[in-house]
């Protein structure tokens, strides 16, 4: 059986799901166990009927008087074939709609859980772990209702509905044999599943492993070719796999250790049924019909019992997506502290004398309407980018304060301040999508007018117009059909678009020659004229000679 932590992760799953739907689980599964039930009634009573029609007929023949009722179990037949028929269209229709629903609410809350995730934490997976975790991960809990909840339920009410019958003519031997089989799916649960638990998260973290190499090797083909050495970058890839086959063929021969185990018990259970039945109807306690429906009825117990190794087969995977994503989604990962203390020798600051920051003291970063402009320059790795990501409240830190106004922003991570503050990072993110979505990403529909216009200020309205559908051009999966230059003006525009209270700009013109970044900076001063700006650079003041004029007209545009 699998660990208590692991069932603590199919069960917050689970839950999730029960909150608004439980009716629906509760309905499925009638379903499912009705179709199994008039499957087992209608192969038990035909083999009755079957019997009985042959006994009366053995009597005729011989001369004697036999009576039998033909009609009632004849529509008893009718009866559970057409509700074999009719429950199971229905249940396949209801729980396969039941497990869309189910996958579609977990994604709500993945997503919602991936919403509050820092980015410190979120840089700390690839992009194929998140492929595997939102693709693979995500689709393996669809296995949590119909694979291993409900066969198992429907599996031991069966069972015991079986044996209940059973126990009416012959309660010791039904009791009893209940009771073993009770026993032995305790048992092989526990064994087989903790293996299978255990070889399943191995197999899982071999595929995200080996997707991995795959993307890395992909992704330096031309270098690998240039050197000549793709065969020896092969062989750790081959390796890989290689372990993979290996898991599998594991997982398979476990699989099929349990399903050589429950076909013996079947057996087992068969022959001691039909010895039972033997006994019972040499000693007049059951007629012939009798206990050849007892025999058949089992057959149809036992066609549910076949089929649990390979439900379960998948337990391993699940167990393991299932709690690696519900520490996502669970609660919201708290934001982590900052260890690195950013000083003035590390960051430079200009024209703010107020500022009270050296190597034994915090960075404290005052901004007020007579001065709504800071500048930090520094070389790279000295900690521009970590007092941005403090700032844009990505992360706490004692050492990093910013004020407004004498109002401690940092102090207090209030919704509204996250929505006031603006964060264009080093990194330009495009999406999957057109150049209208990528534009108003987030909000409210803007008119056309509103998306031309902030297009205009960072000179991209032109190469916009020679789009096939201009605002609505698909701009490729990862923005391939983007220069850096133009993804780097068209996140400056979505930024622009967000209206916010704080921009914080880290490096705003990477990817532009310095011409062009003078002409755009020119273009939004007035749009920076009442808000409050952090500019990030590398530049020295020597090196961007504008950047006095620059902070004066911002200083003094109030």
């Amino acid at each position: 059986m699998p660990s208590h932590k692991n069932l603590q992760a199919l069960r917050f799953w689970l839950d999730i799901f029960l909150q608004q739907n439980k009716h629906r689980l509760v309905l499925g599964a009638l379903l499912a166990i009705a179709t199994a039930l008039s499957g087992i009634a209608l192969l038990a009573l035909s083999g009755w009927f079957i019997t009985a029609t042959a006994v009366a007929g053995a009597a005729l023949l011989l001369g004697g008087i036999f009576m039998l009722d033909i009609y009632l179990p004849g529509g008893g037949i009718r009866f559970f074939a057409l509700s074999r028929t009719v429950s199971r269209y229905f249940e396949r229709l209801y729980n396969h709609d039941t497990v869309l629903r189910q996958l579609a609410k977990s994604r709500v809350v993945l997503f919602k859980g991936l919403q509050q995730l820092p980015r410190s934490m979120s840089k700390n997976f690839s992009d194929t772990d998140w492929l595997s975790r939102l693709t693979a991960e995500l689709d393996s809990l669809d296995n949590l209702y119909l694979r291993l909840l409900l066969p198992p339920v429907i599996s031991v009410i069966a069972t015991v509905f079986f044996f209940g019958i059973l126990a009416i003519w012959l309660p010791s031997f039904a009791l009893f044999t209940l009771g073993l089989l009770l026993l032995f799916m305790a048992i092989a649960l526990r064994l087989f599943g903790n293996a299978n638990v255990t070889t399943g998260r191995e197999l899982a973290q071999q595929f995200t492993d080996t997707r991995a190499e795959v993307v890395a090797h992909i992704d330096g083909l031309a270098e690998l070719y240039a050197s000549k050495t793709t065969a020896f970058n092969q062989q750790p890839l081959l390796k890989s796999i290689e372990h993979i086959y290996q898991l599998e063929s594991r997982l398979q021969l476990m699989q099929a250790r349990l399903q050589l185990g429950v076909n013996t018990m079947q057996a087992i259970v068969f022959s001691a049924l039909l010895l039972s039945v033997l006994v019972a109807f040499v000693a007049g306690t059951l007629t012939g019909p009798l206990a050849v429906m007892f025999l058949l009825g089992w057959l149809g117990v036992a066609e549910l019992l076949t089929g649990l190794p390979l439900q379960f087969s998948h337990l391993g995977k699940t167990v393991y997506a299932a709690k690696r994503l519900a520490g996502f989604a669970q609660t919201p990962a708290p934001l982590s502290p900052l260890t690195k203390q950013v000083s003035c020798i590390q960051c430079e600051i200009f024209n703010h004398p107020q500022i009270t920051s050296s190597k034994l003291h915090p960075l404290s970063l005052r901004l007020t309407k007579q001065q709504p402009w800071l500048l930090l320059t520094g070389v790279s790795g000295s900690g521009k980018s970590t007092v941005a990501a403090a700032l844009a409240a990505e992360h706490t830190s004692p050492h990093i304060t910013l004020s407004i106004n004498q109002t401690d922003l940092t102090a207090a991570e209030t919704q509204p301040y996250r929505q006031a503050v603006a964060y264009l990072e080093q990194q330009n993110a495009i999406f999957a999508d057109t150049l209208r979505y990528n534009l108003q990403l987030g909000l409210a529909p803007l008119t056309d007018a509103d998306l031309w216009q902030v297009l205009r200020l960072v000179e991209l309205d032109e190469w916009a117009r020679t789009l096939s559908q201009g605002l609505d051009t698909w701009l490729g999966d990862v923005g391939q059909n983007l220069s850096g230059g133009q993804a780097r003006r068209l996140t400056l525009a979505r930024l622009i678009l967000h209206n916010p209270m704080l921009i914080i700009l880290d490096e705003p013109f990477n990817g532009l020659d310095s011409t062009m970044a003078k002409r755009i900076w020119q273009n939004i001063l007035p749009w920076l004229q009442g808000r409050f700006v952090l500019l990030l650079l590398h530049h020295k003041p020597s090196d961007f000679k504008d950047i006095a004029q620059f902070e004066h007209k911002i200083l003094h545009s109030s």
